[in-house]
C-alpha cells in the first residue's frame, strides 16, 4: 500500500529533507552542499569579525569536519516553538526553521532560512558538534534512529507513521536543567591549536547520496574563492588520506580575484586594456538594515564577459538583482563619462560594454531573498536599485582617477556598437509586403478575429513544429468561444540561430520572416505594440532535446529582434504531458517532467504509466484539455523585468562565444537535460 500524500506532508521536516534532499541541497549526487553548509557557518563567524581562520578536513574514515576559531556556538538553554528545552547549539543543528540569524540585526550572515546545518544532520549517519568556549569543552553527538531513518525509502502505512518522528537520536544526555555536560578546557582538547571555536564533523549517509566522496580539487577551488572574498581570513584544507594540506590567504582580495579569473581563462593574445579597479559602498534601506557591495573589475580586448557574483560570501552562479544592478550602474557610469568627455552623442548599450568585462561582484544584504533553497540567484528588488546607485557613484570616485582607462573602455564599446549596427541593419527588411502576406497565408491557420477586434477577449498564436502537431491543434482550437480566438502557425525544421547569423540571413529564412509578419508588431526600433495581432505567442514544441532547441531558438529570435514581447509578457510555452498516470478506475494524472514523475511515484502507485514522446502523439481530446483550454492547460510564461540581463544570458547560451558557454555548462552540468 502506498504512503499517503498527507503522511509525507506531515512528516518531521528532517525526514522531508531525507525524502527530497535535492529540494534543499541542490543535488544528491554527493554531500558537497552539506559540507558547504558547514563551511558557511564558519564564514558567518568571519563576517562578524569573530573568526579569522577555517580548517576543513577530509577525514580518512569518510567523514568531513569544519572548524572555525570563532566565539563558539552558544550553549545556553532555549525553548523551541513546541516547548521543548535544549541547548541553543542543538536547536540550531537539529530543529528545522530555527536559526540564530532570525533575530540578528544589521548583519549579513549567510544562512537565514532555518535549514542550513539541519541539512547536514538530516543527511548524515552521525554528526558530532564540538564547542570550545569560555574555558570549557562541550560535545553534542547525533546518530540516525535505525527504525525511523530508513522509512523515507518505504511506501508502507508503518513507514508513513514513522516519518512523523525525528530520524535523529541524541546520544549526548543533558542534565536535569537541559544543559550539555562540559569539561574544563585543557590544551590537550584544543582543536588545531585553538582554544575557542566550533567544529562540526559529519558522516554522510550512503542511502541519501549516490556517492559520499566529495571532489577534492573542486572544493579546493571553492575554498580559494572564499579566501579572495574574505581577505582578512585564512583557509586550510586537509586531506588525511593523501596527506595533502593547502592554505589560502588573499590579502589583496577581489582585485587579486579579477587577476586570477583573467589569467586562468584568457584567450590567445588577449590582454587587459585597463587596470584593475575596485570600489565599495553601502546604502541604508530601513532602520537597522542595509545593502552593500564590494566590486573589482577591469576590461580586456577580448569578446568574453566574465562575471562572478556573491551574496554574503555565497556564490550566486545564476546572478540575480545584484548583478543586474551592477551592470546597470556600469552602463550609466560609462554613458555619463562619454557625455562629459564628448566621445559620443549616442547612448552606449550594455551589450557593447559587456565583452571583455572581468568583474567580481560581492554583495551584502541584511535580508537576502533567493529564487531557491540553494541560494543560486538573488531576487531582492531593492538590491538592483542599491547596487546600481553604489556602482554609479562609488565607481566614478575610482575611475575619475583613471580617465585614460575610461576612454579605452568607451572607445572599444563604440567600435563594437558600430560593427553590430552594420551587421544588424534592419532598414531593408519588409514584413508587410504583398509577397510576404502571401507566404504567411500559405502557412498560418488564421483566427477569425485578432487582438483589439470587437468581442475579442484573448487572441493567441500557437507556433508549433510540424504538421502532425499543428493538425491536432487546428482541429481542437477555440475560435470564438468566450471571446477567445486561436491561430496555428506550423514551422518546419529548426529556426536559424539569430545570434550566429547576420540579419539579412536571418530574415531570408522563410520561417523567421513569416513568423514576425504574422505577429504584426514589427521588429527592432519599428516595433509597435498597438499593431500586435495576438495577446499570447505560445510556443508548442515537444518536451525533448529537439523541442527544447526549437524553443531556445525562438526565444533567441524574440530576444534579439522583439524583446518587447518578452518584457510585456506575451511569450509562453505550452507543454503536453510527458507522463500519463492511470489509476484503477481509469482516472488520469498528468506529469510534465522526469523529475516531477519521480516525485509523483514516491506518493502514488499508478496502475499504468504512459510516456508521450511528441505533441503529434497526443490525441485530440488530450490536446484540447492540456494545450488549448484555459484552466486545464499547462502554460509557462517567459518574461523579464531586466531585458539587458536576459539578453546577456541568451547571448551566453546561444551566441558565438564558446568559452563562456563552456564555463557556464561546467558549473551547471548536473542540471542539464540529457537524452540517450
Amino acid at each position: 500500500m502506498e504512503v499517503e500524500l498527507m503522511a509525507i506532508i506531515n512528516a518531521n521536516q528532517l525526514n522531508q529533507i531525507r525524502i527530497n534532499p535535492d529540494m534543499y541541497g541542490g543535488s544528491k549526487s554527493t554531500p558537497t552542499h552539506a559540507l558547504q553548509e558547514a563551511v558557511d557557518n564558519g564564514i558567518d563567524q568571519i563576517l562578524i569579525k569573530k573568526a579569522d581562520h577555517l580548517w576543513i578536513t577530509f577525514h580518512e574514515d569518510g567523514s568531513y569536519s569544519v572548524f572555525d576559531n570563532g566565539e563558539g556556538m552558544p550553549v545556553e538553554v532555549a525553548e523551541t516553538a513546541n516547548g521543548d528545552k535544549m541547548p541553543t547549539n542543538r536547536m540550531a543543528w537539529t530543529v528545522p526553521n530555527t536559526s540564530g540569524h532570525y533575530t540578528q540585526q544589521a548583519t549579513t550572515s549567510i544562512g537565514k532560512n532555518g535549514i542550513g546545518t539541519k541539512f547536514v544532520t538530516a543527511t548524515s549517519t552521525k554528526t558530532v558538534g564540538t564547542i570550545l568556549k569560555d574555558g570549557k569543552w562541550y560535545q553534542d553527538i547525533y546518530t540516525l534512529d535505525p527504525e525511523v531513518a530508513p522509512a523515507f525509502k518505504d511506501k508502507s502505512d508503518k513507514a508513513a507513521k514513522l516519518l512523523s518522528r525525528s530520524p535523529l537520536i541524541y546520544e549526548t544526555k543533558l542534565n536535569r536543567n537541559h544543559q550539555l555536560p562540559s569539561k574544563t578546557l585543557t590544551q590537550k582538547l584544543y582543536i588545531h591549536g585553538q582554544s575557542h571555536g566550533t567544529e562540526l564533523r559529519f558522516w554522510p549517509d550512503p542511502d541519501i547520496y549516490d556517492s559520499v566522496a566529495i571532489d577534492w580539487t573542486a572544493f579546493k577551488d571553492r575554498l580559494h574563492q572564499q579566501a579572495f572574498l574574505n581577505p582578512e581570513a585564512s583557509f586550510t584544507l586537509i586531506n588525511e588520506a593523501t596527506g595533502e594540506e593547502v592554505s589560502y590567504h588573499e590579502p589583496e582580495g577581489l582585485k587579486a580575484y579579477v587577476e586570477y579569473v583573467f589569467e586562468s581563462s584568457k584567450e590567445d593574445n588577449e590582454k587587459l586594456i585597463t587596470g584593475i579597479h575596485g570600489f565599495s559602498g553601502r546604502i541604508e534601506t530601513n532602520e537597522g538594515e542595509w545593502i552593500g557591495a564590494d566590486v573589482a573589475f577591469a576590461w580586456t580586448d577580448g569578446a568574453t564577459p566574465r562575471q562572478r557574483s556573491f551574496v554574503n560570501s555565497v556564490a550566486t552562479p545564476d546572478g540575480g538583482t545584484h548583478v543586474s544592478g551592477f551592470n546597470a550602474g556600469v552602463r550609466r557610469m560609462m554613458n555619463n563619462y562619454a557625455d562629459k568627455l564628448g566621445l559620443t552623442k549616442d547612448s552606449i548599450d550594455s551589450r557593447d560594454l559587456q565583452p571583455g568585462l572581468v568583474a567580481i561582484i560581492s554583495a551584502n544584504h541584511t535580508k537576502p531573498q533567493y529564487t531557491g533553497q540553494t541560494k543560486d540567484k538573488l531576487s531582492n528588488v531593492d538590491a538592483k536599485t542599491a547596487i546600481d546607485k553604489i556602482t554609479y557613484e562609488q565607481g566614478q570616485f575610482e575611475w575619475d582617477k583613471y580617465i585614460t582607462d575610461v576612454e579605452a573602455v568607451i572607445k572599444q564599446a563604440l567600435e563594437r556598437a558600430a560593427l553590430r549596427r552594420k551587421i544588424d541593419d534592419l532598414s531593408k527588411i519588409k514584413l508587410d509586403s504583398k509577397d510576404m502576406k502571401a507566404k504567411v497565408s500559405k502557412k498560418l491557420k488564421p483566427a477569425k478575429k485578432l487582438r483589439g477586434a470587437r468581442g475579442v477577449e484573448q487572441a493567441e498564436l500557437f507556433i508549433t513544429e510540424g504538421d502532425s502537431a499543428s493538425g491536432s491543434l487546428t482541429r481542437t482550437r477555440i475560435n470564438g468561444e468566450g471571446g477567445m480566438y486561436q491561430a496555428i502557425f506550423p514551422i518546419r525544421g529548426k529556426i536559424i540561430n539569430a545570434l550566429t547569423s547576420t540579419s539579412d540571413k536571418v530574415f531570408a529564412n522563410t520561417e523567421v520572416s513569416t513568423i514576425f509578419s504574422a505577429i504584426g508588431a514589427g521588429i527592432g526600433d519599428k516595433y509597435d505594440e498597438s499593431k500586435l495581432n495576438y495577446d499570447k505567442i505560445i510556443i508548442a514544441s515537444d518536451s525533448d532535446s529537439d523541442g527544447d532547441n526549437i524553443f531556445a531558438l525562438l526565444i533567441t529570435l524574440f530576444s534579439k529582434y522583439t524583446p518587447q514581447l518578452l518584457e510585456n509578457g506575451h511569450v509562453y510555452r505550452a507543454q503536453a504531458p510527458l507522463f500519463i498516470n492511470y489509476d484503477e478506475k481509469g482516472n488520469t494524472d498528468y506529469v510534465y517532467t522526469e523529475r516531477d514523475q519521480q516525485v509523483y511515484l514516491e506518493t502514488h502507485d499508478p496502475k499504468l504509466v504512459e510516456r508521450a514522446k511528441g505533441l503529434g502523439e497526443v490525441g485530440d481530446p488530450m490536446t484540447r484539455e492540456t494545450l488549448i483550454t484555459p484552466g486545464t492547460r499547462h502554460l509557462t510564461q517567459y518574461t523579464t523585468n531586466d531585458i539587458e540581463a536576459s539578453t546577456e544570458l541568451v547571448d551566453l547560451l546561444m551566441g558565438k562565444e564558446v568559452a563562456p558557454r563552456r564555463a557556464f555548462l561546467m558549473e551547471n552540468a548536473e542540471f542539464a537535460h540529457i537524452e540517450e
